[in-house]
């Protein structure tokens, strides 16, 4: 077996869980918005009733916070400045949670990430109403 086995594993079976999850456990407050064969996972708020009056930015840093407290290292990420020379060049990409599998995850550590991750989402939706 080779390293690329377990990574396509990993990938499928994340991606598989978190589209389950967003929809039936957190109602589709958040967004599986990434390619199904990426290692990195993008998540987004959803543009539903429910989410119309978050601070989009609060909200997403609230959620990345509460699974750092729970030792789930995810990763917000929203526009940023890259400088290459003299250029300074603004990468516009929408706000959001990466979470990036490696071959070296068992499904345990995924599911651990997972259970965390919707546990902060209804943390931080529960003290926005």
């Amino acid at each position: 077996e080779t390293t690329l086995e377990p990574l396509q594993d990993n990938v499928a079976y994340l991606h598989h869980k978190l589209t389950e999850l967003c929809h039936v456990q957190l109602e589709d407050v958040m967004l599986v918005t990434s390619a199904p064969l990426s290692p990195i996972v993008f998540l987004q708020v959803a543009d539903i009733p429910e989410t119309r009056d978050l601070d989009e930015l609060l909200f997403l840093k609230e959620v990345v916070q509460q699974c750092l407290l729970h030792k789930a290292h995810l990763t917000g990420s929203s526009n940023h400045k890259k400088t290459t020379g003299m250029a300074c060049v603004v990468v516009s990409s929408p706000p959001g949670i990466r979470i990036t599998v490696t071959a070296a995850h068992t499904h345990e550590h995924l599911d651990n990430c997972l259970r965390i991750f919707s546990e902060s989402v209804e943390a931080v939706m529960s003290r926005s109403h």
